[in-house]
């Protein structure tokens, strides 16, 4: 034997009779690192920036921050305006849409508002243009006057799609915040202030109907939603694990032992990550939820065995020694692939899966701790006393499951082949497509209202364009105003557009203001000068909170188009893109050509780069674990065996959900690096057990049974945790959470089955062939 070998060994017979001489002193240290780690959560902080799911190595990212730097970066809210009565242009409806209006400019951080009655109303007075608000006395409308501003607000393209539906049912009051550091204080703050305003609204206007949303109102919500999973889906999932520990191993103290356990392991992966300065958003508030899954497995394999031996009339000291002694390597190697399998998540585009990936692995890291120090510390001091019984239904089905797949191992694996193969037809209907304005439910106050938005009002996905100019100034040159007018017009055609907002839609307004506003002069003028001279009247004209600057840039050489899409998938957006990078190649000159960009534009392309960095990282974690196993068991052969039932599993999961679902998002993207580290523990304590009953002599089929009655209890509870647990992620209100959890929870049952479907017949051919080859080479043995 190696002296590393050696070494392990001794470790393995020595380690439980230490812990338990040492008990009270493990038991102590515990709890002071436990008290550090308490504080440690204290200093967790929820970031509810949306875009911390963007990597500052993200071109499309790049892009964005590139055109916000040149046009500001302003964020905003959005108040619909509903009438029940189906009409806006009422003297009540717009003394109302006026209150709200002046109540808006309140609003921390506050930039600018605009509204149907802040409008800016122009008309030309010889050379001279009178810029007055649309409503300017609300209070002292007439039925005329409504008409009148009806007639203007229904012609403007500024407004119709934007700030009025083209019927004039509803209208919205838009909001520009301008935030100092973007942090979630000052998010909460301008939210709980809106929130505030809309309350105060419909108490005011029960006849009027409010909703709220915008990016700001987005951003609060996936705070919400991550402070909301992280506080109660933790506390169900422990109930659960309680249990369904409890039922299996019919012990309360065992059941205490695990509880602390897990639970410990979750405060210290989360009390760690606040010390650290990880931050919990809505992927990463999930980890505790993980932590508790994951932990349980070590815990239970230990107790399983204890209580087993204990039911035989083995000494508790002597069972905790033996637990130990029998499970260390395995449960090492469970946790440190699991660990190698989490660590292919930091190939992730998306930070925030980064953050999930390294706070489970700082909480798997401690459970192994927990569980072979202060686990066997604790059932010294607990009074555990285990009645012999009748021998459980797990165990019974294993006996069941396990004779089946030896007697018939050739059928099975034919069988076991054609399911594969028919589920894996389903990868080929796989579509990376998203929608980020869903990942939140209906549960929401902002998803409700987002969703009246889209249908009555607005668009949600924004494209938007930087169009450079070939000169300082340049942005008064008609043949480029041209250009961009003929582009916005191009977009106007398409059928998911609702609104397009061109700087080239001002000159031709001021244009025919100009020309006592008469429809046919609604043109690009032909003379540079003048469009120069136009702009600066209309510049001057403006009043406070309705200038120019996020249009055109400071040197006027690029101006910015909005163009706004109702609520359409990411492959939508990205079509699109795609089309306008088209029509500027193709009817513009190159130093107008510019790259499309916009917040919608990065969450459409974000899944697709996830799965690329992603296919790196699972291959990188699939090495590692290939690796980890073949050092852990001796034996390329074993390791590659127990590749082979845990590589099914989440491509067979993959392919079920092609055919059900089709669409891919871009919490799907991390789940092959995720599983493969965990679907092989179960193998791993199988296969460790298989050896050493090879080992001592036993037959292939008698070692078979052994190891799958010696492990069959812990590999059930395990996975009916793990599916379980994965399961209460679909309790959140976040959808990655949400799909996630469940294609996981579909991988983890998949992989038992395998377990026992597949690896009886793979060691049978396996360790057959590898006999017949000795016999050949030592035909005398």
């Amino acid at each position: 034997m190696s002296l590393l070998g050696d070494g392990f060994e001794r470790l393995r017979a020595g380690l439980g009779p230490w812990s338990i001489r040492w008990r009270w002193q493990l038991v102590g240290v515990a709890l002071a690192f436990l008290v550090f780690c308490g504080a440690g959560m204290l200093r967790l902080h929820v970031d509810y920036n949306t875009r911390v799911f963007f990597g500052k190595e993200n071109p499309y990212y790049q892009s964005l921050r590139n055109l916000e730097q040149t046009f500001g970066n302003e964020q905003h809210v959005v108040l619909v305006v509903h009438p029940r009565a189906k009409k806006v242009f009422r003297p009540d409806v717009l003394a109302a849409v006026a209150s709200l209006t002046e109540s808006c400019w309140q609003i921390p951080y506050c930039r600018k508002v605009h509204s149907l009655t802040n409008h800016p109303y122009i008309r030309a007075e010889e050379d001279e243009l009178i810029v007055r608000p649309l409503v300017e006395d609300p209070n002292s409308l007439t039925e005329a006057d409504c008409q009148r501003i009806a007639n203007y607000a229904l012609a403007d393209k500024g407004l119709v799609n934007l700030i009025i539906s083209p019927s004039g049912h509803c209208t919205g009051i838009y909001v520009s915040c301008q935030l100092p550091g973007g942090s979630g204080d000052e998010i909460r703050e301008v939210a709980d202030f809106c929130y505030q305003i809309l309350r105060q609204a419909q108490k005011a206007y029960p006849d009027i109907e409010f909703y709220l949303t915008g990016s700001l109102i987005v951003d609060e919500a996936f705070g919400d939603a991550a402070s909301r999973d992280l506080y109660t889906l933790a506390p169900v999932m422990l109930l659960v694990l309680t249990g369904l520990v409890g039922l299996a191993l019919r012990s309360f103290w065992a059941t205490i032992i695990t509880i602390v356990v897990i639970a410990s392991s979750m405060l210290t992966g989360l009390g760690l990550a606040g010390w650290i300065g990880i931050p919990i958003n809505a992927a990463s508030a999930g980890a505790a939820v993980l932590i508790l899954t994951l932990s349980v497995a070590d815990t239970v394999h230990l107790l399983a065995t204890m209580v087993t031996a204990m039911r035989l009339g083995t000494p508790k000291t002597v069972a905790i020694s033996q637990a130990i002694r029998e499970n260390l390597r395995s449960v090492f190697l469970t946790n440190i692939t699991t660990i190698f399998g989490f660590s292919g998540v930091n190939f992730s585009e998306s930070p925030p899966f980064r953050d999930l990936a390294n706070i489970v692995n700082i909480g798997v890291g401690s459970a192994f701790v927990y569980a072979v120090l202060l686990l066997p510390a604790i059932a010294a001091i607990c009074p555990i006393r285990v009645r012999p019984g009748p021998e459980p239904a797990p165990l019974r089905l294993t006996r069941y499951l396990t004779g089946l797949s030896i007697t018939y191992y050739k059928p099975v694996l034919v069988g076991v082949a054609f399911g594969v193969i028919g589920s894996l037809v389903g990868l080929a209907r796989i579509e990376f497509d998203d929608n980020y304005l869903t990942y939140l439910d209906r549960s929401y106050e902002f998803r409700r209202a987002s969703d009246f938005m889209v249908q009555n009002l607005t668009g949600w996905d924004l494209i938007e364009y930087a169009l450079p100019a070939r000169t300082s100034n340049g942005i008064t040159d008609p043949c480029y105003l041209e250009l961009v007018d003929r582009f916005a017009q191009w977009h106007r055609q398409q059928p998911c557009v609702r609104y397009v907002g061109s700087f080239a839609d001002v000159v031709k307004r001021v244009n025919q203001l100009m020309h006592g506003d008469d429809p046919n002069y609604y043109s690009i003028p032909l003379e540079q000068d003048l469009i120069a001279q136009y702009l600066l009247l209309y510049e001057i004209s403006l009043p406070p909170g309705h200038d120019l600057n996020d249009r055109i840039d400071v040197d006027r050489s690029m101006t910015r188009m909005t163009v706004l899409l109702q609520s359409v998938p990411s492959s939508t957006v990205r079509l699109m893109e795609q089309a306008g990078r088209r029509w500027l190649q193709e009817n513009a000159p190159a130093w107008m050509h510019s790259p499309a960009t916009g917040l919608s534009l990065v969450w459409a392309h974000i899944t697709e780069r996830n799965v690329r960095s992603m296919f790196w990282g699972s291959l990188l974690s699939l090495i590692l674990v290939s690796c980890c196993l073949f050092v852990g068991l001796r034996s390329w052969r074993l390791a590659l065996v127990s590749l082979l039932p845990n590589l099914v599993p989440p491509l067979m999961a993959l392919g079920i959900w092609g055919m059900v679902f089709c669409q891919v998002g871009l919490g799907l993207s991390v789940v092959i690096a995720m599983t493969i580290g965990i679907v092989v523990d179960d193998t791993i304590h199988f296969l460790s057990k298989y050896q050493e009953a090879r080992g001592r002599g036993l037959e292939i089929r008698a070692s078979i049974r052994e190891a799958f009655y010696t492990v069959g209890m812990a590999m059930w509870v395990m996975t009916v945790a793990l599916v379980v647990g994965f399961l209460v992620l679909t309790l959140s209100h976040y959808r990655i959470s949400v799909e996630m959890g469940l294609i996981c929870a579909m991988t983890f049952g998949i992989a038992c089955w395998m377990d026992y479907l597949i690896l009886p017949g793979a060691l049978i051919l396996l360790d057959r062939k590898v006999q017949s080859i000795d016999r050949v080479i030592n035909p005398g043995d």
